[in-house]
Parts: C-alpha cells; structure tokens; sequence
C-alpha cells in the first residue's frame, strides 16, 4: 500500500532527481532508518524549490543580473543547499529582496526542519524518529504550492496564465490541480482580488472564450475548503457575475447561498434582464427543482416568461433535459391558454416571436383539439406565420408520431391539412 506521501508524489510531475530523493526516502523510512529518511526527504523538498526557482522568471523586483546570479548560486555544486534555503527565508533582513513572500510562521518552521536535518545528518543528541519523517512530509504536502516565486497569489496566477497561454500549455490540459493549490497558496483576504485577476487573466486572451474562466470557477466549487467556497460565491454575487455564472452552470444554485430577498430579485427580474444574455429557462428549471418559488406565484412567473420570450432577438430555448420541469410546473400550459387561446395564433408578428415555443407545445406535450384546429386556422389564413410553420414541418419530420396524430384529430375534426405541411 502506498504510503501518502507516495501518492502525493504521483499526482504531480517533478524532475526524475526529486523523484528517486523521495523514493530513497521512503524505502529509508520502511527499514526504520529515519534519520537517512528525513535528511532525504529534505533533500528531496529543497530540489522541488530549486527546480522552481530554475524555471520562473526573475521576481518583478529583481534585475535580470542579480536573478543570474541566485541562479548560478543554487546550481553550484557544493553550495546549492544552503543557497536554496537562503532564498527561502530571504526578506528576513531589512531593504533584503523577497523571491518567496513566506510569512514569518512558515519561516520559523523551515528554521526548525534545518535544525532537524542538522540532527539527522550530524548525529546530533537529538533523537530523530519515524515521527519527523511523516511529520516533515505533512509540511512538505501543505506548503510547497505556497513556494511559489514572487509569492503564494502572484505565483499561482502565474501558473494559470501559463496553462491558459496555448504557446505553452496544450488547450484540454486538466487545470485541476491549480485549483486545489488555492486554498493553500491565497490568503482569505487576497481571495476576491485573486477571484478577479484570474478571471482577467483567462478571459484577457482573445482565444479564448469568456466561459473559460467560469470553468475554472465551477471547479473551485468541487473544493472541501469551505472558505474559498464561500469567498467566490461572494465575489461572483458582489461583481454582479453569478447570474452568468448559473447560466453555464446551474447546479451550483443552492451553494450560492441566496437569502430569500436575494431570491426573489433572481426570479422577478435579474433572469428576465437583457444587460446578462442568458437563458432563462436554465435558471427558472433549476430553481423549480429545488422549490424555491413560492407555488402561488409560479404561474406568474410562467406567464412573464412567455412574454418577454423574443426570438428574433434572443432564441435561447429550453435544454431538453429542463423540459420536464417546466411541463410540471405548467409552463406549456401558459403557452397553451395565451397562444391558441387567447390568441389564436392570429397576428403573424407576434407568432413568429413566439414559434419556436409554440412548436415546443406541439413537440412535448398530447395534442388538443383546440391546438390542432388554431394551427390549420392559422397555416390557411391570408397571412399565416411561414417561421411557425417551417418549425411543425421540422417537429413533424423529426417525430412522424406527432404528425400522425395530428392528422388523425384534424381527420376527426374534420378539417383538411394545410398544403403548407409536408
């Protein structure tokens, strides 16, 4: 069985030298011999920090000369060790430059593992257990995505600006495990400015979309930190970016922590608004599932969907799946009682804004008399809707069901099919 540590180290891709440091370490540390185990996992961690410093761009307070010059340090064979951790804590000295911002905590325990590796290699008085090594390896796991050059939240940007920039990063690459790095690298009062940045920096490049970034969002999402959960529900509420957000991802509804006011704005007005694009079927369905409109006031809520609905500007329909839930909630029913009858499908301007749900009741839901009858009307009227008949001819095609019993009840009815339908 592999031992945490393992599995970690599998999850990542770091240089063969990092690799076989840390699988010595463990073979070490199975035969009980914890002190060559510790000074090889410390070994092992200080190669992650070199290769890192080896391959990030001079800090922004660096000129190119001294960032030569770290580098050349931390290459030396002889020195590289202590060079490594110098860098490290570096900035503990005034007017000294920071490659790593680390706070003085995470200072003062890189200071205690050197003491220990010092113990380990020196054979010091002080007793080095399996404890150390499994205690060392925890820090290792919690802090590395936190060594980041020019610091935790600058340094993570960083990576997803590089994994977004397809000259470096093969677009579908998973960017997971940035993700996860977040609740160890930001600090909860650098969360909303990350939140913001990030999303400039994905959406700033013009090949990509501007969904990208809610991509990265819906992942966070996925976190178990419920701090950095609640910081972007904060930030996406705040910036007025969760109504898009839920446009693309719905199923993040309930964690958005809505109060009821906040609620009730979402289904009265910000679904209904024109400045977002969206579709707001998607977030009336989700909300309907999950009994968050008051059930004496849905049917008015059905009914203002069905009128502001305009398809010559706006032709975002229902998803199949959303389907169901809205005929449960009496959607097609409002669509039923204001187009064929109360309308009658007459006004041809109005129908062709309103066809392609029209044609959405003859598709999904059992033909009435009523229907059959106003849509031969219509079909054989002086000025009948071309758009609305085009969509029964698509429904018709693509459902021969549908259209035989739409004939059969015209045949009851005893009207004859319009020439219009195939």
């Amino acid at each position: 069985m592999k031992l945490s540590i393992e599995q970690w180290l599998d999850e990542r891709h770091y240089s063969q030298n990092v690799q076989e440091l840390f699988k010595e370490a463990v073979i070490c540390y199975r035969n009980h011999a914890y002190r060559a185990s510790l000074l090889l996992s410390y070994l092992g961690f200080l190669s992650i920090i070199r290769d890192t410093i080896n391959k990030s761009k001079p800090p922004v307070d660096f000129i190119e000369q001294e960032w030569k010059q770290k580098i050349k340090e931390i290459n030396d064979h002889e020195g590289w060790e202590n060079a490594v951790y110098d860098i490290l804590i570096q900035g503990s000295k005034p007017k000294v430059k920071e490659v790593f911002k680390l706070n003085d905590d995470l200072k003062q325990q890189l200071a205690y593992w050197r003491s220990r590796r010092n113990d380990a290699a020196h054979y010091k008085d002080n007793e080095i257990g399996g404890h150390h090594t499994e205690a060392f390896w925890s820090f290792v796991k919690s802090n590395v995505p936190k060594m980041a050059v020019n610091g935790g939240m600058k340094g993570l940007l960083n990576k997803f600006f590089d994994h977004f920039d397809d000259e470096k990063t093969a677009p579908g690459t998973d960017f997971k495990p940035l993700v996860k790095e977040i609740s160890t690298s930001v600090l909860l009062t650098e969360l909303p400015d990350f939140f913001e940045q990030l999303k400039a920096s994905i959406d700033g490049k013009m090949w990509y979309l501007d969904s990208e970034s809610y991509k990265v969002f819906n992942e966070v999402f996925n976190l178990s930190d419920e701090k950095v959960v609640n910081a972007l529900t904060h930030y996406l509420k705040d910036k007025n970016k969760d109504i898009k957000f839920l446009d693309i991802y719905p199923n993040r509804l309930i964690q958005m922590n809505y109060t009821d006011p906040d609620l009730r704005q979402l289904w009265k007005k910000k679904m209904f608004s024109n400045i977002y694009n969206i579709n707001p079927f998607t977030i009336y369905s989700e909300l309907l599932r999950n009994n968050l409109i008051p059930v004496d006031e849905i049917s008015t809520v059905n009914a203002m969907l069905f009128s502001k609905y305009e398809q010559v500007s706006n032709r975002k329909l229902p998803i199949e799946s959303d389907i169901p839930t809205l005929i449960q909630s009496g959607f097609f029913d409002t669509i039923f009682d204001e187009a064929i009858v109360k309308k009658d499908l007459k006004m041809y301007k109005w129908v062709n804004s309103k066809c392609e749900l029209i044609a959405l009741l003859i598709e999904y839901t059992p033909l009435k008399n009523e229907t059959v009858s106003c849509v031969c009307g219509m079909a054989n009227s002086r000025y009948p809707s071309e758009w609305l008949i085009r969509e029964i001819n698509r429904t018709f095609s693509e459902k021969p069901a549908i259209k035989k019993s739409f004939e059969a009840i015209a045949l009851k009815l005893g009207l004859e099919m319009p020439s219009g339908f195939e």
